[in-house]
């Protein structure tokens, strides 16, 4: 949401989360401006922290356009975490 506040000039965003299977399954979409080109979405310390924390998390975060504009966030995480999965400092 805060990047939709900040930079995709959205007068609509969606938020639906709910379970698939056994994945809690969330996706933010808005109506705004867009994805910049793919060169620099690469390097977007935003993007690539919401994966790194889907990630460690035993998930994934997808960052696609919108249909038929905007952008489309989605977050798929395991309902139940897999305590071999997180990092050593985050361990008891």
């Amino acid at each position: 949401m805060t990047n939709v506040t900040r930079h995709a000039n959205a007068t609509r965003v969606t938020v639906d989360l709910g379970l698939e299977d056994s994945l809690i399954v969330l996706a933010v979409a808005d109506d705004g401006v867009g994805l910049p080109p793919a060169r620099s979405r690469g390097r977007s310390l935003g993007l690539l922290g919401m994966g790194e924390r889907a990630r460690r998390l035993g998930g994934e975060c997808m960052v696609n356009q919108g249909d038929p504009g905007g952008t489309v966030v989605s977050l798929r995480v395991p309902l139940r975490l897999d305590p071999a999965r997180l990092p050593l400092v985050d361990r008891v």
